[in-house]
């Protein structure tokens, strides 16, 4: 039983469509609804431990939310500073 990263006791799983897509397809499953299951007997069996876990997708890391969740640099200090809405 594996998850793609582990902070303490909260787990993250990082999603995407190659994960579900039949190898024929491009993605990297050879039975679909077999990996779809798998995923949430895993969910299922980390999260009895009473442990976190949380699911990122393609746009938590290159997307819109990217960009909501950076901190902005500041002038010439290279400091990071909070992003202020």
């Amino acid at each position: 039983m594996w998850c793609d990263l582990r902070l303490h006791r909260h787990l993250f799983e990082i999603d995407g469509w190659i994960k579900l897509l039949a190898v024929a397809e491009g993605g990297v499953a050879d039975d679909p609804k077999q990996a779809l299951r798998e995923q949430k007997e895993r969910r299922d069996f980390v999260t009895g431990f009473k442990t976190g876990m949380s699911h990122l997708v393609w746009a938590d890391f290159w997307g819109a939310q990217r960009d909501q969740g950076r901190p902005a640099r500041s002038g010439s200090t290279g400091h990071l500073q909070p992003i202020r809405h």
